[in-house]
């Protein structure tokens, strides 16, 4: 069952999407890889001045800090245009099976992600930054206490430019306290996230951007490409 999205639709696609999909540098999917995990992705409008993992001392934000030594954090992540027509990460889980919704509150978020079902879920969550750390520190909590923070991927994206603030975690499949300095395009996350819920998804979709997850996981690193690429004519 795909529920009715509360959030507004351009607010769906913070990652853009089209360019080419191949898997970069002759990277093979690892066949042994788990998929279908439930998918949490919160877009917030912090910079990386306002979070600590990125700005040190001066930013308090436990929660966020958590969330990054749990995983991966990006230090060159490069916000993408995209063209009119995008696609949406949520029809295309929803379209494998998942149960998706997005919402700009985190109690319904919560809610939603405590309830029974057979099928992994997918959300997409817009919170203000004064909001971020908080609203993380609630949803870390709601998955340890629903025994599903182990099955969860989690991706939060900051504001955009240059340099977006990006955290990635999914516990037992990326290693912890990484850090990626390659460059990177926000492109490249709706691919990574379909091939993680369902290898081989992408195939003919014609996305922008690369999957990731084949160098992320089990503590790889992304090797580095040109930072600035010609897209795909819409």
């Amino acid at each position: 069952m795909s529920h009715v999205l509360t959030t507004a639709p351009d607010a769906l696609v913070p990652f853009g999407t089209n360019a080419s999909i191949e898997q970069p540098f002759g990277a093979v999917a690892d066949p042994h890889r788990p998929t279908s995990p439930n998918i949490l992705v919160i877009k917030t409008d912090l910079d990386a001045s306002r979070i600590g993992a990125y700005a040190g001392d001066g930013a308090a934000t436990a929660n966020l800090d958590r969330l990054s030594k749990s995983g991966t954090r990006f230090t060159a992540v490069a916000g993408t245009p995209g063209p009119p027509a995008l696609h949406l990460v949520l029809d295309l889980l929803a379209d494998r099976g998942y149960d998706a919704a997005g919402y700009d509150y985190v109690d319904p978020a919560i809610a939603f992600l405590g309830l029974r079902r057979d099928a992994p879920w997918a959300v997409y969550l817009s919170l203000p930054g004064a909001d971020a750390d908080d609203g993380v520190g609630a949803l870390d909590a709601a998955l340890r206490r629903s025994e599903q923070y182990r099955s969860t991927l989690v991706l939060l994206v900051g504001s955009h430019g240059a340099r977006t603030p990006t955290l990635l975690a999914w516990p037992g499949q990326i290693a912890p306290r990484q850090r990626h300095d390659a460059p990177i395009t926000c492109s490249d996350w709706v691919p990574t996230l379909l091939e993680a819920a369902d290898p081989g998804a992408t195939y003919g979709l014609g996305l922008d951007g690369v999957d990731l997850g084949v160098h992320l996981f089990d503590g790889g690193s992304i090797p580095q490409r040109p930072a600035i690429r010609r897209p795909r004519a819409a």
